[in-house]
This record gives structure tokens, C-alpha cells and sequence, in this order.
């Protein structure tokens, strides 16, 4: 396990420089910024970021999956589960070459299927008898 107490920078070796604030895009900028940050820092959102840009993936991955294994439906600054959807994206070539983080994206990926299971035979059904005892008087 990667020392979380370090940022991208250190753990990878490269620095990429400053960014130019400029001409370089918000994203540009943001992803350089947080490059510098530790990892135990990271909120939800750096780290959906980061790894929808790809970046950092090796370090980046396995923290976001103890989170979800949490929660699921890890937002950061989006919608609920769009961290699990930016984890989900990254490339087949990382996933082949990380087959214990494939195992438990899946074991997150089933949380969520039976959920939806759950919601969709149980939750919607209990609420729209509920809702039918309201429009009745």
C-alpha cells in the first residue's frame, strides 16, 4: 500500500511544473493542483477528477474503491455514484493488470445492482400504495 500522507508527485517521481494559469484549462490547472495534494487529502471529487483524467489510477483506484465499499454512491461534486462511474471507466488494460481491484469493483458494482433489485421489487411498490393512501382522501 502507497504512503497516503504523500501526493502523485512524490509517489510517481515526475513533476509536471506549474501549469500556465493563463492559456491552460480549469481541468488543466485543477489536475496539476491536485497532484501536489496528499492523498489522505483528497476529497470524493479530487479523486473522481483525477482518475476520469486517468491519472494516477495505481494510487488513485484503491482509495476510491475503500470509499465505496463505504458508499456506494460517492459523489463528489456531481451526482450520487459518480465516483464508482469514473472508477468504472478506467481503461481495460488497468483493470487486466489490477485483478484485485477488478474483484472488488464488482463486489461494489453487486451492492449496487442489488439495490436497484431491491428498490425497483420492494421500495417503489411500498411507496406508491403509500402515496394511494394520501390521494384517497
Amino acid at each position: 500500500m502507497a504512503d497516503l500522507a504523500k501526493n502523485l508527485e512524490q509517489l510517481e517521481g515526475v513533476n509536471w511544473g506549474e501549469p500556465d494559469r493563463e492559456t491552460d484549462t480549469n481541468l488543466v490547472i485543477k489536475c496539476h493542483d491536485l497532484r501536489r495534494r496528499p492523498i489522505e487529502a483528497m476529497t470524493d471529487e479530487d479523486l473522481r477528477v483525477l482518475i476520469g483524467q486517468s491519472i494516477g489510477l495505481d494510487y488513485l483506484i484503491p482509495v476510491a474503491l475503500r470509499r465505496l465499499e463505504a458508499d456506494p454512491f460517492s459523489s463528489g461534486d456531481l451526482y450520487p455514484g459518480a465516483l464508482l462511474v469514473a472508477v468504472l471507466a478506467a481503461s481495460k488494460d488497468w483493470w487486466l493488470t489490477n485483478p484485485e481491484a477488478e474483484v472488488r469493483a464488482l463486489q461494489v458494482l453487486y451492492r449496487v445492482e442489488d439495490l436497484r433489485d431491491s428498490i425497483d421489487s420492494e421500495i417503489v411498490p411500498a411507496g406508491d400504495k403509500w402515496r394511494a393512501l394520501f390521494e384517497e382522501t
